[in-house]
C-alpha cells in the first residue's frame, strides 16, 4: 500500500471453496486488476481442483486468468 503501481504477491493455503471469496477481495486491493497469473503444483489433486475454481471466478469477475503449472522448485523460474 506504501508503494502503489508495484506488484502484489502472496501466497495462499485456503480451501477450494473460498476461491471466488480471494479474487473478489484481490479485486477490491487492486480496483484496476484484470490479468492475474497464478503458479499452482499440478501434482497435487487438491490444487487442480482449486484452479477450476479461480479460473471460473475469475470468468464471472471479467478477469483474464493465467495458470502456471508447477511440479518441480525448478518450473518457477520459467513459469
Amino acid at each position: 500500500m506504501a508503494r502503489p503501481g508495484g506488484n502484489v504477491t502472496g501466497l495462499s493455503s485456503q480451501t477450494v471453496y473460498l476461491a471466488a471469496k480471494r479474487l473478489e477481495i484481490l479485486r477490491e486491493v487492486v480496483p484496476g486488476l484484470r490479468h492475474l497469473a497464478i503458479l499452482t503444483n499440478a501434482g497435487n489433486r487438491l490444487a487442480v481442483l482449486e484452479m477450476r475454481e479461480v479460473q471460473a471466478a475469475a470468468d464471472t469477475l471479467h478477469l483474464e486468468a493465467a495458470t502456471l503449472e508447477i511440479r518441480r522448485g525448478e518450473d518457477i523460474a520459467s513459469a
